[in-house]
C-alpha cells in the first residue's frame, strides 16, 4: 500500500473523529467513513467550454497521482501557466497566477496541505457575448479519473452513498475567506460573489443531476441601486434559490440556514456542517419536473471554490477538507 496510503487513511480517521465531535454525533454509534482522500497533490484542467469529449482534461499538476483537480471557468485569458514550484522554509509551494485567477497549493512535511484560490474581477467582463453577467468560477474537487497525472481520490464508489441511507454527511473545512472591490473599481450590471461547498447528486432512476451549493459568503460589489439592494438584503435575510429549475438542476442555500452565520470578510474558520438535512428539504421542495423521492438520489461528487460575478476581488485558502458519511444505525 505504501506511504501515501497510510498517510491519507490517518488524516481521514482524524478528520472523522474531529467532525463528529462538532457535532456530537457518536462515532461509535454508527459507521462514519470519508468519502474521498485529503487533498495534497493537485492537478489543473482544462477550461474550455464545451470541454472536450471525455471531459475536461489535465495538463498540469503538481505531483504524479494528484488525487485533487482545480478548474477555472470562463476566465477570458484560457488555460491557468502550469504550475511552477518553489520551497518556503520546509514546505513546497506551487503557483499557477493568471490576472483572473489564481491558485497556490502550500504542502507540508507531515504530509498536509492547504491551497488558496484568487479571483480579480478587475480582469473579467461584466458580460457574456450575449450580454448577460458573466460568472466566473474557480473550484477545487477530487478526482475520479486514472491518467497520467490523475489517481481516483474517492473512496467509496459512484453512485453507491444513496441519501437516504445516511444519518449525516458532514462536510468539514478550515477556511479563510476576503473579499473586495477590484482595482480599479467599476460598476456592472451585477457583481457579487460567494465562497462555496457543493456536492453532486445523481438520481439514476430519473435520469437527473442536482448542483447541492452551500454559499459560505456574500460579497457584494458596485452594481445598479436595485441588485445592489437585493445582494445586500441576501446578506441580511438569505434564502435558498433554485438557480437552474430544470435539468440539470442548481441550488444555492446560504451557510445561515444551517444555523451558522456567513463568513466575514477577512475571517478563518473551522467549518463542520450537516449538509443531510437541508439537503433533503432541497430535494423535496424541487422545482417542477425534478424527482423529490430522497431515496433516489446519490452522492456522486463534490467541489468547494468561489463564484464571482463583476469587479470583486477574491481569496479563499483551504485546510482540512474533508467530507464525512455517517450510515444509520443498522436495527
Amino acid at each position: 500500500m505504501g506511504l501515501d496510503h497510510h498517510r491519507w487513511k490517518a488524516l481521514a480517521v482524524a478528520s472523522v473523529t474531529t467532525a463528529a465531535t462538532l457535532l456530537g454525533v457518536s462515532v461509535a454509534s454508527a459507521t462514519s467513513r470519508s468519502m474521498f482522500k485529503p487533498p495534497f497533490d493537485f492537478s489543473i484542467r482544462d477550461s474550455r467550454q464545451p470541454p472536450a469529449p471525455g471531459g475536461p482534461r489535465p495538463y498540469t499538476a503538481t505531483g504524479l497521482n494528484a488525487a485533487w483537480s482545480v478548474i477555472a471557468w470562463n476566465i477570458p485569458g484560457g488555460d491557468l501557466p502550469s504550475f511552477q514550484r518553489s520551497k518556503k522554509g520546509a514546505d513546497t509551494i506551487f503557483v499557477s497566477h493568471a490576472a483572473e485567477a489564481s491558485v497556490t497549493v502550500e504542502q507540508q512535511p507531515d504530509g498536509q496541505a492547504r491551497y488558496s484560490l484568487s479571483q480579480d474581477g478587475a480582469a473579467l467582463p461584466c458580460n457574456t457575448s450575449e450580454g448577460r453577467p458573466r460568472e466566473s468560477d474557480l473550484f477545487a474537487h477530487p478526482n475520479e479519473a486514472q491518467n497520467k497525472f490523475e489517481t481516483n481520490a474517492h473512496l467509496a464508489k459512484t453512485g453507491s452513498v444513496k441519501i437516504n441511507n445516511l444519518a449525516s454527511l458532514i462536510s468539514v473545512a478550515t477556511l479563510s475567506y476576503s473579499a473586495r472591490l477590484s482595482v480599479p473599481h467599476r460598476e456592472c450590471p451585477v457583481a457579487q460573489g460567494a465562497a462555496v461547498i457543493a456536492l453532486i447528486l445523481r438520481d439514476p432512476v430519473d435520469r437527473q443531476t442536482l448542483f447541492y451549493q452551500v454559499e459560505l459568503s456574500q460579497a457584494c460589489g458596485l452594481q445598479p441601486d436595485p441588485r445592489a439592494a437585493r445582494c445586500e438584503h441576501l446578506a441580511k435575510v438569505p434564502r435558498p434559490n433554485f438557480f437552474a429549475r430544470t435539468a440539470p438542476f442548481g441550488i444555492d442555500d446560504p451557510l445561515p440556514l444551517h444555523g451558522q452565520p456567513f463568513l466575514s470578510n477577512r475571517e478563518t474558520k473551522k467549518l463542520s456542517i450537516d449538509l443531510l438535512p437541508r439537503m433533503k428539504a432541497a430535494i423535496a421542495a424541487g422545482p417542477e419536473g425534478m424527482s423529490r423521492d430522497p431515496s433516489h438520489w446519490t452522492v456522486t461528487g463534490y467541489y468547494n471554490g468561489q463564484i464571482i460575478f463583476g469587479g470583486l476581488r477574491m481569496e479563499t485558502t483551504w485546510a482540512n477538507v474533508s467530507l464525512i458519511a455517517v450510515d444509520k444505525k443498522q436495527d
